[in-house]
């Protein structure tokens, strides 16, 4: 009986903590490349090297900016500061 109660407090806390989590959106290279005017060729080679740019990170061969992190850098970018402070 024990394990049935330990294993029903576990299945609980797992559903509590996936009902807290709400995943962050994140732009692919041909959405940054749309927002910013340019083509995803370009964001791709810009994200890539990792100056100046928005932190980005890659999945499945393709790289992706969360769009907390480019609306950072945009801002940033319109006041004249760094993103790496």
């Amino acid at each position: 009986m024990a394990k049935h109660e330990e294993h029903m407090s576990k299945t609980r806390l797992c559903q509590h903590v996936a009902l807290q989590h709400f995943p962050e959106p994140a732009l692919n290279t041909t959405q940054v490349a749309k927002r910013l005017g340019r083509s995803p060729k370009t964001i791709r080679n810009w994200l890539r090297q990792q100056v100046e740019c928005p932190d980005a990170f890659k999945d499945r061969n393709e790289w992706y900016v969360y769009l907390s992190e480019l609306i950072l850098w945009e801002t940033n970018q319109i006041k004249g500061t760094s993103n790496k402070d």
